[in-house]
Order: C-alpha cells, then structure tokens, then sequence
C-alpha cells in the first residue's frame, strides 16, 4: 500500500472514531428546555379500580352427626288400675310435623297429647292444685281457645276442670276422674242445692233450719267443685318447649303390648297402680331415650362433633382518587380489608 492510501485509510478511520464519540457525547448533553421538560409531572389522572359484589365463602370439611334440636323422648301415660299397655292408637309417624293440641299416640285408650311448655309435667294435675305445671295448662288451654273460667293463674279450679273436659272431649277421649263417683257426687250435691232452694221458697219455708239446710248443701257443691272432677294424669301431658316440632322416630305401633320394667322409678297412677313404663320424658327422672315409644325434636339441626370455626372480614377494593401532583401509580391488585362496608 502506498503511503498516500495508507493516510487516507487512517484518515478514515479517525473521523469514524470522532463520529462515535461525538454521538456518545452528545446524548447525555439537553438543554434547559429539554431538563425542565423531562422532570415536569405528567398530566392529573383518575386512577379507578373494578369492585365486585359477591358473597365470600369458604368451603369447610368436617365429621359431624346432625341431629335433631331439642329432643324430648315421649313416653307412655299412667294408666288406670287393670289395664294394659296396649298401643291403641298411632297417629303420629317419624318425619310428622305436631303442632299443638296434637295426639301423638294412645295406650289403653289413654292419650298422649302435645302442648307447648318450658317445665316438663312433673305430677298427676288435679282440681284443688295449684303450681306451675297448672298454669303452663291453663295457658295452653288459653291459646287452644277454651276459658278456664274466673280461676286464678296457677289455680286447677272449677273453670279449669270444666276447660279440660272440653279438650279431652274435642279428641274423643274422656277425662279421668279423681274417683268413679265424682261425677255422680257433684250431681247430687246440685240437686241438695236445688232442693234446698226450693223448700227456702215455700210458704212459710223461710226459716232458719232452711236457711241452714241451704248454706250447708251450697258449701258441699262448692268444695266438690274446687276439689272433685276431671284431672290430667302424668304422662297424658307432654309440655315441650318448642313448637310445631316434628317426630323424629316411632318404636311402636298398634296393637303391640309394651312390656313391663320401662317404667320411670316412681311414677305412679292416680290409684296408686305403677304404671308399666315411664311417664312424660323430662317430668322427672326418666329412663333412656333409646327406649322411647316416640321421639320429638324442635326441627332445628344441631351437629354432634367437633365443628371448627373460621373468622374472616369483608374486602374493598382501593377507593378510586385523582392523582393531584405528579405520581406515577398504579391501581392496586390486593384488596384491602374493610369493615364490611362496600362503597
């Protein structure tokens, strides 16, 4: 190569070599204008995030058993001197709804019927007694629509008697008595009173001995009401505080004989007679509920197990805002929790 070429060669080269870092140079230098624009804040914006309106659920897995709330195991009543325990009568099979004033199920033809009550019966209700079992029947009567008359609250008198004949009477079963001869008693009490009546209002029939006859036969009639006449054996009765409920099993059926030990330790008819299984379940001490003729239960679940919990709160999305000064961000993605309220 000639020394000419060779200088225009490296000539060449040189000005590649300036060319390059003239470039390189350059572009790291602006001007004021360029600086100020470049650090300036961009344009206000509206930053906006999408809410979502739904219900937040968790899927839990678990063994429990679901049973029925409130279960009150039904017994059999007491029953009169000789009879059986017989099921005469089924009317109520698993799965019925039972409201109350409902028969659930007769045993020598002596009912078993529902009414709503937070005390379990606890004794055979007579005329003449007075307590909390009496007045959680009078109120049960109340609302079935029967008047219990000018008795006091709590008070089995005659206008709670009368009531309860009607009841019974309303579901074709007749009231047990507080002896056989109550009901011929009373009678003849208002015919001394009739009879005394009248003989005060013959001529000449005003006299002491008369007025006497008449205040002593008016004394007998009203003690025979306060304390004579229908009575509400246990078991006859089955306050459950729930109401309508539903049965929930049935182990009997008509026509069968129960047998003899399933008694509640205790209970006893109003002869004295033991009755031949137990009275109202939860009126006492009473036996197993496995062993029950019937089962009732609120209708309500509950599960027996090991439930576990969970705890958690509502989320919100970022509420949108205008970027007033120069920033530069961006819609979040993580919602924020809230205390349930959504915008």
């Amino acid at each position: 190569m000639s020394s000419r070429a060779r200088a225009l060669w490296i000539g060449g080269l040189l000005l590649v070599v300036l060319a390059t870092a003239a470039g390189l140079f350059g572009s790291h230098i602006e001007s004021p204008r360029q600086a100020a624009a470049t650090a300036a804040p961009p344009p206000p914006a509206v930053l906006t995030a999408l809410v979502v309106r739904k219900v937040l659920s968790n899927t839990l897995v678990f063994r429990a058993n679901v049973v029925a709330a409130n279960a009150t195991p039904v017994e059999m009543p007491t029953l009169p001197g000789g009879s059986q325990p017989v099921v005469t009568a089924v009317e109520k099979k698993a799965g019925n709804s039972v409201n109350e004033g409902d028969v659930l199920f007769a045993v020598a033809d002596r009912p078993v019927i529902v009414l709503r009550g937070a005390i379990p019966a606890f004794r055979t209700m007579t005329p003449g007694d007075v307590g909390t079992d009496v007045t959680e029947l009078q109120q049960a009567l109340h609302r079935l629509g029967y008047s219990t008359g000018t008795d006091a609250e709590g008070h089995y008198g005659y206008g709670t008697e009368q009531a309860v004949r009607d009841f019974y009477a309303a579901r074709g079963f007749q009231v047990e008595l507080t002896s056989p001869q109550a009901d011929i008693n009373l009678e003849n009490a208002q015919q001394a009173v009739t009879a005394a009546q009248r003989a005060l209002g013959t001529p000449g029939g005003n006299t002491p001995s008369a007025t006497n006859t008449l205040a002593q036969a008016q004394a007998t009639l009203q003690n025979l009401e306060n304390t004579t006449g229908a009575i509400v054996p246990l078991g006859e009765v089955v306050f459950v505080p729930t109401l309508p409920a539903k049965v929930t099993s049935v182990s009997i059926s008509a026509g069968q004989l129960l047998q003899e030990g399933a008694a509640t330790a205790g209970a006893s008819s109003p002869s004295g007679v033991s009755p031949s299984a137990a009275a109202v379940a939860g009126g006492g001490a009473s036996s197993s509920s496995s062993s029950a003729p019937m089962m009732l239960g609120s209708g309500l679940a509950e599960l027996d197990g090991q439930v576990p919990t969970t705890s958690g709160s509502l989320l919100q999305p970022p509420v949108a805002r205008s970027c007033e000064r120069g920033c530069r961000q961006r819609p979040s993605t993580t919602p924020q929790a809230s205390d349930g309220r959504l915008p």
